[in-house]
């Protein structure tokens, strides 16, 4: 099955044929509130879909009836605003910066820990704004791309209106709860990003040229850094 749509509506496709064709499974609309980002999670024969809609994720069947609801605390948490899934894993960011990890295996999703801002460790400072996020296969490490708000001159800001991407791609260790990231490398900022279904450890990422970009040091360096800590 593939899923297509927008603000307003989910299409879900279904695959014939090892791909030679294609047909429409089913079509469904969400007229309350609009539809952030929606995933298809596929449990052995069970398949559903989870729709970030409004201030909570419902889990849905293909035909788009609500099976349940995960809800979320807009003033301390905010709206989720992005989702992924791998294998048993469901993994969600709101627009204040909360992640939230759940074992979706089971009739009934888990937590996985308890929801985490996206600040350091150290200082409790924004560590940016989440802008996509994926989760590995067993459920112990999220990776973030994000922006990072400037003032004018080019000076770090989180009021500014002027956002721009970050050249480091972040990873939550659910485990240890912290946070750790790796600098593309000068004037590249990454763009997509994907962690392998089985093998946990393994995690691919497309890296383009970028001329404004930010990359969390006074110097950029011309070479990929080391995985670090972020930041102490």
């Amino acid at each position: 099955y593939v899923r297509g749509g927008n603000k307003k509506q989910i299409t879900v496709h279904e695959m014939e044929g090892h791909g030679l064709g294609v047909s429409v499974h089913s079509t469904f609309k969400r007229e309350t509130a609009p539809i952030a980002a929606a995933v298809i999670i596929v449990q052995g024969t069970d398949k559903q879909i989870a729709i970030a809609t409004g201030a909570k994720i419902e889990f849905t069947n293909l035909q788009g009836h609500v099976q349940r609801s995960v809800q979320f605390s807009q003033d301390v948490e905010g709206c989720p605003s992005c989702l992924d899934v791998n294998g048993h894993f469901l993994v969600a960011s709101t627009t204040m910066n909360v992640i939230r990890v759940w074992n979706v295996s089971r009739q009934k999703e888990m937590p996985k820990g308890n929801p985490r801002k996206f600040v350091s460790n150290s200082t409790d400072k924004s560590l940016g704004e989440i802008r996509s996020l994926r989760v590995n296969s067993d459920g112990t490490k999220v990776s973030l791309m994000v922006d990072q708000r400037l003032a004018p001159g080019g000076m770090h800001s989180g009021n500014s209106t002027l956002r721009v991407p970050d050249s480091r791609v972040f990873v939550y260790d659910t485990e240890a709860d912290c946070f750790l990231n790796y600098n593309v490398g000068k004037s590249r900022v990454p763009m997509a990003h994907s962690w392998d279904c089985t093998d946990s450890r393994l995690l691919a990422c497309e890296v383009v040229p970028q001329a404004l970009c930010y990359s969390g040091t006074d110097e950029l360096a011309s070479v990929p850094a080391s995985p670090q800590s972020s930041p102490t």
